[in-house]
């Protein structure tokens, strides 16, 4: 059989199992918008606050805008491989390319955790925020059956979200648009608002915490760019991945920084950065500067942020199942594509249920810790990806690579620890030296023959490496409990993956993974790059 024909009968053995691909119909607008969409929830109407009060001072606007360049180092490299295999699935596609099956796994389970959670989680917060929009009390939507706190508002809005995103994709970005454009607007309203109130004496200390205050605050508000990493997923319902997907993820990085300074500047200037309320910075700012109809619209903002945030977690966790589902590793219903609808129907349905139910019956802040060391660890998977891809030479061993990869980590690590204990810099640029010399090192091992074609990550291997540390470091502050939890769902992961998923898999672990595209060009799935090279020979 020809190498042509080959590839027509697995095409079709794929579209059979999921009906047809993907409709492609983003373009970078859509795709910024989703990312603005994911990134920016109410998070940036207290997170704020919290990190000028305790962590940063006036200088809270420089913590922001290091911790968006931490996030950025992880985003360009998202870009290099969602352009290059515009496939769903984002970053579990990525390892399983990469460093094979059963890690692919672990980070398919955690990305899924992370987007469940968070939608539950932020769904939680809605009721809130659309209480006080209304006047009335942040609980007053609950109702309490005994010691179980129901929420059925955070159960409707998971619903009727994830019923937009079975009707069509076209529809959910122009949904998500409509709802973003009215987050960004609140936004510039409050911005404007509060520019007229500012003393400029409230700079003043703009560092009160010193250099190492500033590094705190962008440890604690770099969670406020987590979102980005879910536009990867839609890649395969674009029309022009090579340049829309690296602009719609680098462009809502920009736009969301832009945004946040702008917060930033107005809360600690209208009020001493020792006086913030942490828990309503915004709200309690304008009311004490008599505004409280300015309040009304940080709730709306609120509302608006949470909204999009959940539609885009929803988003993420729909192809995830859809793509897991692909390689055998989850049963074949859940990659079953709606025909007329473009979209994944069952796997959305089973997103609405398993969301729905906990933001209903959970107030699931305690876990809702764990989706934040699971993020951190897919980052620093994708990072490591590029290295591996760009310098893994076949023909070579791999140990010179894998001891430099290794030695990143443990630095990464052992560099986080120490700055937890607030030890002087001069203890840790020693180390940091190190770590440059081990990056340097990168750069002298031969490169691969088969490199990324369309969008490549610059500076390589600084950049990547930069991505491995921001996350392992951010992942040293969140605590031993973090550590906890993630090695028991990661371990719950390979027990299902032992009983279920390594008997019906498609992914051979030890052959590299390619798009499998159908005539139309849709990417359908993924297939062995080792089985083309060898039927080009």
């Amino acid at each position: 059989m020809s190498h042509e024909d080959e590839g027509e009968d697995e095409t079709e053995e794929i579209h059979g199992q999921t009906n047809q691909g993907l409709k492609k119909v983003l373009d970078w607008k859509d795709l910024t918008m989703l990312g603005i969409g994911g990134i920016i929830g109410a998070g940036v109407f207290v997170l704020t606050g919290v990190a000028a009060e305790s962590k940063a001072g006036p200088a809270v606007a420089i913590s922001y805008t290091l911790a968006s360049v931490a996030s950025l180092f992880s985003a360009l490299c998202y870009s290099e491989f969602a352009s290059e295999f515009p496939i769903a699935g984002g970053a579990f596609n990525y390892v399983a390319m990469t460093f094979g099956e059963l890690l692919a796994w672990i980070v398919g389970c955690n990305l899924i955790l992370e987007y469940t959670l968070s939608a539950a989680a932020i769904a939680r917060g809605f009721s809130s925020y659309l209480s006080t929009l209304f006047g009335m009390h942040p609980t007053a939507l609950i109702i309490n059956l005994g010691p179980i706190p129901l929420d059925f508002t955070a159960l409707m809005v998971i619903v009727l979200l994830c019923a937009i995103l079975a009707y069509g994709i076209a529809e959910s970005s122009k949904f998500n648009m409509v709802i973003t454009g009215l987050n960004i607007a609140t936004i510039l309203i409050v911005f404007i608002a509060g520019v007229g109130q500012i003393d400029a004496a409230n700079y003043n200390p703009f560092t009160p915490f010193g250099v190492r205050g500033i590094f705190a605050g962008a440890s604690i508000v770099f969670f406020s760019f987590i979102g980005f990493d879910t536009v990867s997923t839609a890649a395969e319902e674009t029309k022009n991945p090579s340049f829309d997907l690296p602009v719609g993820i680098v462009g809502s990085l920009g736009i969301c920084t832009i945004l946040y300074v702008l917060m930033c500047l107005v809360i600690t200037g209208m009020v001493p950065f020792s006086k913030i309320d942490t828990n309503a910075p915004f709200s309690a700012a304008f009311d004490a500067a008599g505004m409280s109809w300015v309040s009304r619209i940080v709730s709306l903002g609120a509302v608006a942020g949470i909204t999009t945030s959940i539609m885009v977690s929803l988003l993420g966790q729909t192809r995830i199942y859809l793509v897991l589902a692909r390689e055998g590793l989850l049963p074949p219903v859940f990659a079953q594509v709606h025909e007329t609808r473009g979209t994944p129907v069952f796997a959305t349905a089973v997103t609405a249920v398993t969301a729905g139910l906990l933001s209903f019956l959970f107030d699931i802040e305690i876990l809702a810790e764990l989706v934040s060391i699971g993020t951190l660890f897919v980052f620093a998977c994708v990072c490591a990806a590029v290295l591996w891809r760009r310098y893994r030479v076949e023909e070579r061993p791999a140990l010179p690579l894998g001891w430099r990869l290794a030695a990143v980590v443990l630095l990464s690590v052992v560099i986080g620890e120490i700055s937890r204990f607030d030890e002087p810099f001069w203890i840790l640029a020693p180390l940091l030296l190190v770590l440059a010399g081990i990056s340097y090192s990168l750069s002298l091992l031969p490169l691969a023959e088969h490199g990324p074609q369309k969008f490549k990550v610059p500076f390589v291997p600084y950049i990547p490496v930069m991505g491995i540390f921001s996350a392992i470091y951010l992942i040293g502050s969140l605590g031993i409990l973090a550590y906890v939890r993630f090695v028991v769902w990661s371990g719950l992961s390979i027990v299902l993956y032992l009983l279920y998923g390594v008997h019906y898999s498609n992914i051979d672990a030890e052959s590299e993974m390619v798009p499998i595209v159908d005539k139309r060009g849709m990417a359908l799935s993924s297939r062995p790059l080792d089985d083309d090279l060898q039927n080009l020979d």
